[in-house]
């Protein structure tokens, strides 16, 4: 089973997204073409965040009432004031005739109005006879309308008569996301309020107006430009976004970069397919690091598009970007925060790729479950873990992950991709990015009762910086947990779904556990955290200077709670260095327990004298060696240990 085939189990496991009620449809549209085009003469040019060739993806609430679809025209945004709307293109979902009312209402409106016939600017009323289902169509207003300055909403309304199939029950179309102002959904019973999908799902409405008038051709405003980590003197790619302030498509652009060594030479991006669309594009740029470690600003400017000089005002044709160029760069290491449940049926993929990541990556691996619970409880969530303020910003559905929190939550298995442990990949693009500093950690317990933990960090930076723009934080994890209570138990929904998964080696095995799985071992689980956000205030102090160390202690009070503490052996402190103006954790380090410095126990149970430490190899190695190392013990049992 493909990603997109589990979007929409993902989102009936979100126990509070924004808009539970609303679910994605299991299949995409069919390939989507026009009816009845009205070609654009003269000084006209259809323009909106969909083209013809988007296929769109269906949402519904699954219940038979009226649909209301909106798109939002930014007049300022665009300079369409003075333009004059002729006509609107709108994707009509495949349905049959009787899953439709007999009407389509097209309207225009400077608000967004609580009925189609409410509209301020104009509606129209279209029979079903006249339109092409699952296909878009052109309409034209019997009036036209010119824009002010004050901007636009384009919608139309239908109802659904009848549910009954799977196209009804998901009528609302919607494409990937170009314009965060553009996917507004209402219904009549359901959803009364009108939501943003293009905030919340990265989703927006299939609607476009026919303009005509005088355009702003070939030009382009900076939206963002992504921060830069590279070493010095070499090259590096940055993220930058830029929106097409002119129907006429952008096949071409030309940037500058200017830092504080200077502006650098011009350089031109020839995009593989222009950018038609009224929204953003996202492509990568280059720029040089210089020959110096330091933090920087560089200013990208959007100087030409289409060879010919930017038109856009010179106050939005820039964007600026952080830069940290490094003299070096350290030991990269993952952080994949898995956000799960015990009541959610599809999170067992999730502690599958994290025990397949584990295993792949080894300690360049670091892995943090984060318990929560739903109308049913989950007996390993807790507010100590300090990860109350992560859940509301980043997690909107379960299962699913955080790579150092840098692209959003993606699914703890497929990643962004859609194949077989296809999460892997996303890892290698982490792996594969250089980072600024280095951090290890070592963790002792303060007394022999095992009541407090000393944790202490060495950071070294390698680059010069007069301000710290970095903090640490700190987790603690348990592995191994377990539970006789019903609450303990599994949900999982694959028991269920045993012939979806009969070629997928990783995931087949848990469709032959049963519905509930009894007895399961929780591990990564955390249950203490302190500065989880974004570290602790003063953790990293100024001035940085390459190459030199800073040292940082804290200390952690171990929870008393007996269903989250059941051995102390197996707890694990983990220090995650933040950069504090992205939020992303730049580099880890974890660490298991020791006993207090200066303490020695007279006299050592059998079961805890250690015998030999071996590495995953088969090779002895001493009590100093890093990584993932099997520890064995005088009365032969033996535990892998992450040093």
């Amino acid at each position: 089973m493909k990603k997109t085939l589990l979007l929409l189990v993902v989102m009936l496991c979100a126990a509070w997204s924004v808009n539970a009620q609303v679910f994605r449809s299991p299949k995409a549209a069919a390939s989507a073409q026009p009816k009845a085009t009205i070609a654009p003469t003269a000084g006209q040019a259809w323009w909106g965040p969909a083209v013809e060739s988007d296929v769109p993806i269906g949402y519904g609430t699954r219940t038979a009432e009226t649909i209301y679809l909106a798109a939002m025209f930014n007049s300022a945004k665009y300079g369409l004031a003075d333009l004059t709307v002729r006509a609107i293109r709108v994707y009509i979902p495949k349905l049959a005739r009787t899953e439709i009312g007999d009407s389509v209402v097209v309207w225009l409106g400077t608000s967004r109005p609580t009925t189609a016939e409410k509209a301020n600017v104009a509606y129209k009323t279209v029979d079903v006879s006249d339109l092409t289902f699952g296909a878009y169509n052109d309409i034209s207003f019997d009036e036209p309308y010119t824009m002010t300055s004050r901007s636009l909403y384009a919608g139309y309304t239908f109802r659904i008569a009848s549910a009954s199939s799977e196209d009804a029950q998901y009528p609302m179309p919607t494409i990937d996301n170009v314009n965060e102002e553009c996917g507004w959904i209402k219904t009549s019973s359901t959803m009364t309020t009108w939501t943003n999908f293009a905030t919340n799902y990265d989703r927006n409405i299939p609607v476009s107006l026919l303009f005509e008038g005088e355009f702003l051709d070939n030009g382009a405003q900076a939206v963002s430009a992504g921060s830069a980590k590279m070493l010095k003197g070499t090259s590096g790619k940055i993220d930058f976004t830029l929106r097409n302030l002119s129907p006429k498509g952008i096949s071409s652009f030309a940037y500058t970069v200017t830092d504080a060594n200077g502006t650098q030479e011009e350089r031109t991006v020839n995009l593989e397919q222009p950018c038609i669309r009224m929204g953003n594009l996202t492509t990568p740029i280059s720029l040089d690091a210089g020959a110096e470690a330091r933090t920087d600003n560089a200013v990208v400017d959007v100087v030409k598009v289409n060879g010919v000089e930017n038109v856009a005002d010179e106050s939005v044709r820039k964007a600026t970007s952080n830069l940290v160029i490094f003299s070096r760069a350290g030991t990269k290491r993952v952080v994949e925060e898995e956000f799960t449940g015990t009541w959610c049926g599809w999170c067992p993929r999730g502690m599958v790729g994290m025990e397949l990541a584990e295993k792949e990556f080894g300690d360049k691996f670091i892995g943090i479950a984060v318990h929560k619970g739903s109308s049913v409880a989950d007996p390993m969530e807790t507010s100590g873990n300090g990860y109350t303020t992560v859940l509301n910003t980043y997690i909107s559905g379960f299962p699913s992950c955080l790579l150092d929190r840098t692209s959003g939550a993606i699914d703890p298995y497929y990643g962004t991709g859609e194949q077989i442990f296809s999460l892997k990949d996303d890892f290698n693009a982490r792996l594969s990015l250089n980072v600024e500093a280095d951090i290890e950690l070592n963790a002792e317990w303060t007394t022999a009762d095992k009541k407090t933990v000393k944790a202490e960090t060495n950071t070294t930076f390698y680059l010069n910086a007069d301000k710290s723009n970095y903090a640490i934080g700190f987790v603690m994890v348990s592995d191994s947990l377990k539970g006789t209570s019903s609450q303990w138990a599994q949900t999982n929904y694959f028991a269920s779904y045993a012939a979806n998964y009969a070629n997928e080696p990783n995931l087949k095995p848990l469709t032959q556990m049963g519905s509930r799985i009894v007895g399961m071992a929780y591990n990564h689980v955390a249950i203490l955290g302190r500065g989880v956000d974004k570290g602790l205030t003063n953790s990293v102090k100024a001035p940085i200077t390459d190459g030199e160390a800073q040292t940082y202690s804290t200390t952690m009070t171990v929870p008393t709670s007996t269903s989250l503490v059941q051995n102390k052996d197996n707890l694990r402190v983990i220090a995650l260095l933040f950069d504090t103006t992205t939020g992303d954790i730049v580099n880890a380090a974890e660490a298991h327990i020791a006993p207090p410095t200066g303490v020695n126990d007279v006299v050592v149970k059998d079961a805890d004298r250690v015998v030999g430490r071996y590495n995953l190899q088969g090779q002895r190695v001493d009590a100093t060696q890093h990584g993932v190392v099997i520890v064995k013990y005088a009365d032969g049992h033996s535990e892998k240990v992450l040093k």
